[in-house]
């Protein structure tokens, strides 16, 4: 079980848009590790469709043995039609060689 405790912040001026998150992640059991994170991101919109941004953040040790992580993001989202989005993102940790690669369809569903 795992338990997230995050303070978030937003601020948008203009066609940008800041995010801040702090977060206590409580893991419950013997074999988890409680860890805190913090990011921060900022995205700015280009167009009626499209969105690109980039996010840093860091993690105390996660498990038994390892090291403060850092890591960034670079990406964006692209809106096609109304209700749906292309995401799309890549980064890596700088501590580690860990590389990621997100990609993604958000569809919203109104009632």
């Amino acid at each position: 079980m795992t338990v997230q405790l995050p303070l978030l912040y937003q601020k948008r001026w203009g066609d940008n848009w800041f995010y801040g998150d702090l977060r206590y992640k409580w893991q419950a059991g013997e074999s988890g590790k409680s860890y805190w994170f913090l990011g921060v991101a900022l995205e700015r919109r280009l167009n009626d469709r499209l969105k690109v941004g980039a996010e840093l953040f860091g993690t105390t040790p996660q498990a038994h043995g390892d090291e403060f992580n850092l890591s960034f993001n670079l990406g964006g989202r692209y809106r096609w039609e109304p209700g749906r989005e292309l995401i799309a993102s890549i980064g890596r940790s700088l501590v580690e060689p860990d590389l990621t690669l997100l990609i993604g369809l958000k569809i919203f569903i109104s009632p």
